[in-house]
């Protein structure tokens, strides 16, 4: 199991380093290419909310701890913004008419849809969101 930590400053123009490192830890790994390009969506996701709207116009970082192990990567996004739980958002109603649905929440649909796990807790005065993708298929008979 190997770790990588990184903190960048909450500012869109860091989505590139925050993709790139993303992009190097995986790699790093042998982390099969669709897999690796479905974690580096969500936490470009997860992360571009955060610059957007978690700190409401003050300044603040990102915190990233990306964990790969044989069978799963897992990803701890942190932030000192506003408390705010993505888990709890409703998923949107993809069979609307596009004329009837309701503007947002397709990101955050996108990364429940593509992650193994997800939760959210606020500690410490933080948002701490952990998502696990797996790597590696279980055995078949298990």
């Amino acid at each position: 199991m190997k770790r990588y930590t990184l903190q960048v400053p909450a500012d869109l123009p860091n989505l590139e380093i925050i993709a790139d490192f993303i992009a190097s830890s995986l790699d790093q790994n042998g982390i099969d290419d669709r897999v690796a390009y479905d974690i580096r969506l969500a936490v470009d996701e997860i992360c571009s909310n955060i610059m957007l709207y978690g700190y409401r116009g003050s300044k603040g970082a990102i915190d990233i701890d990306c964990t790969v192990g044989d069978q799963y990567v897992q990803l701890e996004i942190a932030d000192e913004g506003v408390p705010f739980n993505p888990l709890t958002l409703p998923d949107p109603d993809i069979d609307a008419d596009l004329d009837h649905r309701k503007i947002g929440g397709l990101g955050i649909f996108f990364v429940k849809t593509v992650m193994d796990e997800l939760e959210y807790k606020f500690r410490g005065g933080r948002n701490v969101l952990t998502m696990k993708k797996r790597v590696n298929a279980p055995p078949s008979g298990h």
